[in-house]
């Protein structure tokens, strides 16, 4: 098991160092895929990665539905650009499982936070001058995602998860200044496809997400910059079911 848990790391490690991007307002945090099978699980972790470091939790409270809670925070600077964001969400949802593995969920959720940006050249407000960018904002997402979960049969086997979750979001910032004090309300909407696959045993689990954002409202002329695309690394704590001791 450490052998596949070192190769994974490595591969996560490069990853995070060749996917890297520039630091606009609005940067897409961890979509949170328990992959839940039946009521009384839970899980917890933590993430970091190119959009920052993450806090999560998510609980199925019966044998279909479930709540999550996400924590988003960052303070980072590439390139002469700095970016901050503080952001906090909560989401309600319906899952299943099918065949022996499959796991499919369904969520709608809202949150809210605050972000900056400061940096030069390549921005929707400035051709090469410094620029400084900041607001409130708040966001709606619906998501799903369906993926499959692998038991290891012996007790050097790992358990493999891996899936596809799309998030649907509509962000709006309030209070919202650039560097010349323009005050102004913007908001675009954006379709957020993400790989995740974690490995692990009983329950420690180290996982990883490669996500992408894609605005569906303003493409050319867009009323703020966001990241394209971003990878995290983190660990999880899985525990809880009515037969946790079989499964883990």
């Amino acid at each position: 098991m450490c052998r596949h848990l070192y190769i994974f790391g490595f591969i996560i490690f490069l990853m995070l160092h060749i996917f890297t991007a520039c630091a606009p307002v609005y940067v897409a945090n961890n979509v949170n895929t328990p992959q839940f099978s039946e009521g009384g699980e839970i899980i917890v972790g933590g993430n970091y990665g190119t959009n920052g470091a993450e806090i999560q939790l998510a609980a199925a409270v019966t044998d279909h539905i479930a709540l999550m809670g996400n924590g988003s925070f960052a303070s980072r600077s590439e390139d002469d650009e700095i970016h901050k964001h503080n952001f906090l969400e909560a989401g309600l949802g319906w899952f299943t499982s099918f065949r022996e593995s499959g796991r499919f969920d369904l969520f709608a959720g809202y949150g809210g936070g605050n972000a900056e940006y400061k940096g030069n050249g390549a921005h929707i407000f400035s051709s090469g001058n410094l620029v400084k960018i900041s607001g409130d904002y708040d966001r709606i997402f619906f998501q799903t995602s369906i993926g499959a979960v692998y038991k290891g049969k012996r007790e050097r086997k790992p358990d493999i998860t891996f899936g596809l979750a799309i998030r649907y979001t509509i962000v709006r910032f309030e209070n919202f200044f650039n560097s010349e004090d323009i005050h102004l309300t913007a908001e675009n909407t954006f379709i957020e496809p993400v790989f995740f696959a974690s490995i692990g045993k009983k329950m420690l689990h180290l996982k990883t997400q490669i996500g992408f954002v894609r605005p569906l409202k303003y493409v050319e002329n867009r009323p703020f910059d966001y990241d394209r695309m971003w990878t995290s690394v983190g660990l999880y704590l899985r525990f809880g079911g009515k037969n946790s001791t079989d499964k883990y």
